[in-house]
């Protein structure tokens, strides 16, 4: 059987669409009512299901890889995030985001969705304050490469070479998506945040 705090979860109304959630710890009245991980497959891809159907108001499609990148998530302690690559409008972000907002109901801390063209945006207005933000907590970097260049008052830079940089030197859980190739991705952030980035990630 389910968990009660899974069957709460499961029969609560659809939750609203959002494009960036705010890092969060789960909160709970005590730590027993967090579902410890890792759960059973099935019901943790259930579950899943349940909160996509919730979100995004449509069927989560299963096709081999996406049920892969949703099945490593359920794990008791992560020691290295995901990067998941893909054609665009395949899904990486709303999966990303599900899984965000379905790790608030267990043991396990829940990750911020950062997109990076806002990221950028908020740099061109406030400077680096813009990325602080972004590096201190669990979080997945969303669509590297769809940015332009990040500009504040004559300094440029790649946003997607300085976020895997800066979170690497936090060491900080991270996980990316983007529609770029590794060869692309390799040639868009330079050898040595590409270097970094698989330290952190599963390729």
């Amino acid at each position: 059987a389910l968990s009660d705090s899974l069957r709460e979860l499961l029969g609560r109304p659809r939750i609203e669409e959002a494009k960036k959630y705010e890092p969060v710890q789960p909160v709970y009245r005590n730590a027993h009512e967090a579902i410890p991980m890792p759960m059973d497959s099935d019901k943790w891809l259930h579950g899943f299901k349940t909160m996509y159907r919730m979100i995004w108001d449509r069927d989560f499609i299963e096709e081999p890889e996406a049920v892969n990148l949703v099945q490593y998530f359920n794990k008791s302690d992560m020691k290295k995030g995901a990067l998941v690559m893909g054609k665009p409008g395949n899904g990486k972000t709303t999966i990303m985001q599900t899984l965000s907002r379905l790790l608030t109901y267990t043991d396990q801390p829940r990750f911020a969705v950062y997109y990076v063209p806002v990221i950028v945006n908020n740099f061109s207005k406030h400077g680096a304050i813009a990325i602080d933000e972004c590096i201190r907590r669990p979080a997945c970097i969303d669509d590297m490469g769809a940015e332009v260049s990040a500009m504040h008052y004559g300094l440029k830079l790649n946003m997607s070479q300085e976020l895997i940089e800066k979170r690497y030197v936090n060491n900080v859980l991270t996980h990316y998506t983007t529609n770029l190739m590794p060869e692309e991705l390799r040639e868009y952030v330079g050898e040595r945040a590409y270097d970094r980035l698989k330290k952190q990630c599963e390729l």
